[in-house]
C-alpha cells in the first residue's frame, strides 16, 4: 500500500452535503435496503438537495419521502420518494451503461438524475410527469445537477402514452402507483426488456420488476411498497373515500363497495376480535388476502383506532352486512388480531383465505411469482390449483406459490 503524502496537509474535508450522502448511503447499506455498488456510487454521487431546494440539509438526506405538492384538501400529489424505495427499485430495474430508460412520473427529477448516472454518458433517459409545473421544476433541478435535455429528456403528458420517440427501452419505470400495465408500456418495452413499477392488487402496492418474455410480463422480483396512485386516463377504478360520520377514517376499495352510511353503520357497530398467531410470517397473510380475495380495502385512521390502529387490510362484503380487517401495529401496541364487524359474512371468507394461506406453506411476498398475461380468454392458460387470477382491463394477473 503506498502511503498518503501529507505533506501539504491532511486531505481536505468533504462538504457537509456530500457527508450527508455517505452516512445516507452507509445506513442503506447496512439496513441491507442497498447492496448493488453502481447504485451505492449513483446515490453517493448525486446531490439530491439540488432537487429539493427548499427542504432543509438534512431532512434532504433523510431516509423519507417528501412531499412536494398536495391538492386543496390536503391530498399528496407529488413527492421525493424514500431513498430506501429508490434504492430497492433501481436495483430491481437493474440499469447497465448504454441503456435507454423510460421513467414514468418525474416528481422532482432526482430520480432520473440517478438513472443518468446509472446509463452513462451512452445512454439516455426520459421521464414523463402530467403537470407542466413539476416538469419545469424537474428540469430546473437537472439542469443545476449538470443534466441537460441530452443525458435526460423531461416532457410533459399523460405517462399512461409513455414517449414513443425514443422507443423502444430497455428499462421502464414507474414512480407512481399504477392498477394496470398500460398498452403503450408494453409496447415501447423492447424484447427482453424490464418493467419496474408499484402494481395495486386488490389496493395492496406491491413495486414488481416484470420481465419481457415474448407474450407474457414475468416477475423477477416483487417487494412491499406505497406510492402516489397515478392520475390521468389511465388511473384505476379504486375509490378513496371517507364513510359518512367517520372523518378520521379513509377507506381505499375497488367497485363494488357499500355505500358510505352503511360502511360507517358498519364500522360503528359491536365487534368481535380474534386473535391472531403472532409467530407466523403475517406480513404474507396479507399479501395471501389480496391476492386470493376479491373485495379487499384498505382502511387508514388518523388518529389510530383503537382495534384496527393506523391502518389494516380486511374484506367489505359488497352486501354491506359484513367487514373483517387483519389489524396489527406494534407503534399503536396493537397485537396481532382479526376484528369482525356484523353478520358471518366477510369473517368465514377471512377464515377461508387463512386456512388456504396455511396450507400453502404460509408464504411471504418472496415466495410468490407473478405473470401478467394478454387479456385473451380466447389462449388463456386452464386454471391450476395453487393459481390465483386477478383481471385487469388490459391483462389477467396470475399469482402462484413457487418453491
Amino acid at each position: 500500500m503506498i502511503p498518503h503524502d501529507f505533506s501539504d496537509g491532511p486531505p481536505p474535508a468533504l462538504p457537509p452535503d456530500a457527508l450527508l450522502r455517505e452516512s445516507l448511503v452507509a445506513r442503506l447499506e447496512q439496513q441491507g435496503r442497498l447492496a448493488m455498488p453502481r447504485v451505492a456510487a449513483a446515490m453517493r454521487a448525486v446531490p439530491r438537495h439540488l432537487f429539493l431546494p427548499e427542504v432543509p440539509l438534512e431532512r434532504a438526506y433523510a431516509d423519507e419521502a417528501v412531499v412536494t405538492k398536495w391538492t386543496a384538501d390536503h391530498m399528496a400529489l407529488s413527492s421525493a420518494s424514500q431513498p430506501a424505495m429508490i434504492a430497492i427499485m433501481l436495483e430491481q430495474l437493474d440499469v447497465a451503461p448504454g441503456m435507454r430508460v423510460l421513467e414514468i412520473g418525474a416528481g422532482t427529477g432526482y430520480n432520473a438524475a440517478l438513472l443518468a448516472h446509472l446509463t452513462g454518458p451512452s445512454g439516455h433517459v426520459t421521464t414523463v410527469d402530467i403537470d407542466q409545473d413539476i416538469v419545469a421544476a424537474a428540469r430546473a433541478h437537472l439542469l443545476a445537477a449538470g443534466l441537460g435535455p441530452e443525458r435526460v429528456q423531461v416532457i410533459c403528458g399523460d405517462g399512461a402514452a409513455g414517449c414513443v420517440e425514443n422507443a423502444p427501452y430497455d428499462r421502464i419505470i414507474l414512480t407512481a402507483g399504477a392498477w394496470d400495465v398500460a398498452p403503450a408500456w408494453w409496447e415501447q418495452l423492447a424484447e427482453g426488456g424490464r418493467l419496474v413499477l408499484p402494481l395495486a392488487l386488490h389496493t395492496v402496492q406491491l413495486s414488481a420488476a416484470l420481465d419481457r418474455r415474448g407474450d407474457l410480463l414475468c416477475s423477477a422480483s416483487l417487494r412491499a411498497c406505497g406510492f402516489i396512485r397515478l392520475r390521468g386516463a389511465f388511473a384505476g377504478p379504486e375509490l378513496f373515500f371517507t364513510p359518512e360520520e367517520t372523518r378520521h377514517l379513509k377507506v381505499l376499495a375497488e367497485p363494488p363497495v357499500p355505500p358510505a352510511g352503511r360502511l360507517a353503520a358498519l364500522l360503528a357497530s359491536p365487534s368481535r376480535v380474534l386473535p391472531l398467531d403472532p409467530s407466523a410470517p403475517l406480513d404474507g397473510l396479507r399479501y395471501a388476502l389480496a391476492f386470493m380475495e376479491s373485495h379487499v380495502a384498505t382502511l387508514f385512521a388518523s388518529p389510530p383506532h383503537p382495534l384496527l390502529g393506523q391502518n389494516a387490510l380486511g374484506i367489505l362484503a359488497p352486501e354491506g352486512d359484513s367487514a373483517c380487517f387483519l389489524a396489527w401495529d406494534a407503534g399503536c401496541r396493537i397485537a396481532p388480531q382479526r376484528v369482525e364487524y356484523g353478520a358471518a359474512t366477510a369473517g368465514l371468507a377471512m377464515e377461508r383465505v387463512v386456512e388456504r394461506w396455511y396450507d400453502l406453506g404460509k408464504p411471504t411476498l418472496d415466495d410468490w411469482q407473478l405473470t401478467l398475461h394478454p387479456h385473451d380468454y380466447e389462449n388463456a392458460p386452464p386454471a391450476e390449483a395453487g393459481s390465483f387470477w386477478i383481471e385487469k382491463a388490459y391483462w389477467r394477473a396470475e399469482l402462484r406459490v413457487v418453491d
